[in-house]
């Protein structure tokens, strides 16, 4: 019995070692033979016995292949079969589907975890379908990627936990897109989004220090398009949410105390366009807004908490409440459009500064509540903004913590003392109150020691 053990366990060393030979010898033919790859797969690389990164190699995977091939000079059938072979030799770098769906069905058993430094590439432009059963997740991915794949029915389609990336990425009626954990460090070029109507679902979700740098991202048919939580960073580029009216979330959400970075971003039909504040306690969140247009939004196309926002260019509109409201924060706008919305703009415990915006065409300009300070313009600064709003264009409440609010060098309705041009001469002061009774002036004061500088 002991000889016939030992036997055993000879024969399973032997096997092994025959089946590892057998890989390394058909990996080094792949390599050294030009072993046929997808179109959309780059060639090989440099390599040499300095040191340098040998040439890329590829398993393939195909709905008509079989799990007993090696998926080098047959494919294989399963993605999973094909993240076992990568893991175990470093060699392979890529894992290359045809064209098909990969499910349940076709002998997947999701979910996968990618190895390290290997990409799930689909063919170019689409075509390759990863499907679950809206009960599992997708794919974790640490310093690995996925490209040119679709992935649906998962709770969460993609986990990335390192410095992974995203190149061309559909997801279809998931209930998360992609999840970024704490250490993930994410790199994505054209993710698209398309979530199932009402189920207010989310497009990508920030944990912990994760960042995301997004160029090209579009959702449609989800609750939020963005949400990032704890001390996450995300820089967006080229952004298009259009939202779900049965959905009460905002756009993007940010409650981190890093950085939000946007640009080139459409927001269109969502509940809420753009929230961000800080966790009680922590710093502000920094968030810097250049060329983004958020209208048709329910309630703030812009809310701000404990942050500090710069906004440039765009536009925030046609809101069925604010275009933007600030409670304790600091916000600048340079050259942005507060249009058609039932009121331009709130601010209380804040700071705000306004230059070359235009407030127009809304219910109520802007109120500035108590506690709060505004810089609309000074003499050695002048505002450069217009207001012409069919309501009063701004109403000051008072305890705001000084006597004297500066609106200088601004456009006005030619009305209450502005010329037919909206402009009062320079050094022009008044002192509340000023009736807010009327509802088609340019200005009203709440309380007597408040004035206005214009």
């Amino acid at each position: 019995m002991k000889s016939m053990k030992r036997s055993s366990r000879t024969f399973s060393t032997r096997s092994a070692t025959t089946a590892a030979a057998r890989l390394t010898l058909l990996l080094f033919a792949a390599s050294a033979c030009g072993f046929p790859r997808p179109a959309d797969v780059a060639g090989d690389g440099p390599g040499g016995s300095d040191g340098s990164v040998g040439p890329a190699v590829a398993i393939h995977v195909s709905p008509s292949g079989d799990d007993a091939n090696d998926g080098l000079s047959l494919p294989v059938k399963t993605l999973k079969h094909a993240i076992g072979l990568a893991a175990t030799n470093p060699q392979i770098t890529q894992v290359v589907l045809a064209t098909g769906t990969y499910s349940a069905a076709s002998g997947e058993t999701f979910p996968y975890t990618v190895p390290p430094n290997v990409t799930v590439v689909g063919p170019a432009g689409g075509g390759a379908t990863l499907s679950g059963d809206q009960k599992t997740p997708g794919l974790t991915v640490d310093s690995g990627g996925l490209q040119d794949l679709d992935l649906q029915d998962f709770t969460t389609a993609v986990t990335a936990t390192g410095p992974a990336s995203l190149t061309n990425i559909r997801v279809l009626t998931s209930t998360v897109a992609v999840q970024a954990e704490t250490a993930a460090n994410l790199m994505v070029t054209n993710l698209d989004v398309t979530g199932t109507p009402a189920a207010c679902g989310t497009g990508v979700i920030l944990n912990g220090n994760a960042t995301v740098s997004s160029s090209t991202l579009a959702t449609r048919m989800v609750g939020t398009s963005l949400r990032a939580n704890d001390h996450s960073t995300a820089i967006l580029t080229k952004v298009n949410v259009s939202g779900d009216p049965a959905c009460t979330n905002g756009a993007l959400n940010s409650t981190s105390d890093g950085t939000l970075m946007v640009s080139d971003c459409l927001i269109d039909g969502s509940h809420g366009g753009i929230g961000v504040s800080a966790p009680s306690g922590g710093a502000p969140t920094a968030v810097f807004l250049n060329n983004v247009i958020v209208r048709n939004a329910d309630i703030d196309a812009l809310g701000v908490g404990n942050a500090t926002v710069h906004m440039i260019g765009g536009e925030l509109s046609h809101t069925r409440q604010t275009s933007f409201e600030v409670v304790g924060g600091s916000v600048t706008l340079t050259n942005v459009s507060l249009l058609s919305s039932g009121a331009a703009f709130y601010s209380q415990d804040a700071t705000l500064t306004m230059r070359g915006c235009t407030i127009s065409n809304n219910t109520v300009g802007g109120d500035l509540g108590s506690r709060a300070v505004a810089d609309l313009g000074t003499a050695m600064n002048p505002g450069n903004n217009v207001f012409n709003n069919i309501g009063v264009g701004l109403i000051v409440e008072g305890g705001n913590g000084t006597a004297l609010v500066q609106v200088v060098g601004n456009s006005w309705k030619p009305v209450q003392g502005a010329d037919a041009n909206g402009k009062y001469p320079a050094g022009t002061v008044v002192s509340g109150p000023i009736s807010c009774a009327s509802d088609s002036g340019n200005f009203c004061i709440s309380v007597d020691n408040e004035s206005l500088e214009l």
